[in-house]
């Protein structure tokens, strides 16, 4: 999902860079040399009254800045971490689940409770909302219960981004 919108979003912006740049062109060129600006029109087998090019690429290229800036606001739901710090993690709490495809943040959370309940029981329900990491380098998702203040320990999981395998599920305290 977040590569469609970036690929998104840079149509946006080669929409609003010609459409300015269009914009800038005809008004420069209907200003200072207005003769120029129908023989280019003609030239391009145009009639005249397209010359409304002029008065729609502005108005579409702050459409497409407005654009941007709404898929901009998106926000992000993680956080990032490096997988080489969770080694050890893997290494003493190995998993041989899989959750496969992985469509959305929900998905992930919903499938983390799901093996988090088999392990260590009902109780896991109290660390919601859970927190999400990425490392985008290994490809992979860590995601954690909140710890509360009766209990330092929360639960953990991490998970292959590509094939939905969990690399490794334990409790623990959280290392930020």
């Amino acid at each position: 999902m977040r590569k469609i919108k970036i690929i998104v979003l840079i149509c946006i912006n080669i929409i609003t860079g010609l459409a300015l740049a269009l914009s800038i062109v005809f008004c420069f060129l209907d200003e200072l040399v207005p003769h120029v600006a129908n023989q280019f029109l003609e030239g391009l087998n145009i009639s005249i009254e397209s010359h409304i090019l002029t008065y729609l690429s502005f108005p579409i290229g702050i459409i497409a800045i407005i654009a941007s800036y709404l898929l901009l606001k998106v926000r992000i739901d993680f956080k990032h971490f490096k997988l080489k710090d969770y080694e050890l993690y893997i290494k003493e709490n190995p998993s041989e689940e899989s959750i496969g495809e992985i469509p959305n943040k929900d998905h992930l959370f919903r499938c983390a409770e799901r093996i988090w309940i088999q392990k260590y029981g009902e109780k896991v329900l109290d660390e919601r909302p859970y927190l999400l990491f990425r490392d985008f380098i290994k490809d992979v998702w860590l995601v954690r219960g909140t710890p509360h203040k009766d209990e330092n320990e929360t639960c953990h999981i991490i998970v292959n981004c590509k094939d939905g395998k969990v690399l490794a599920v334990w409790r623990g305290v959280p290392k930020d």
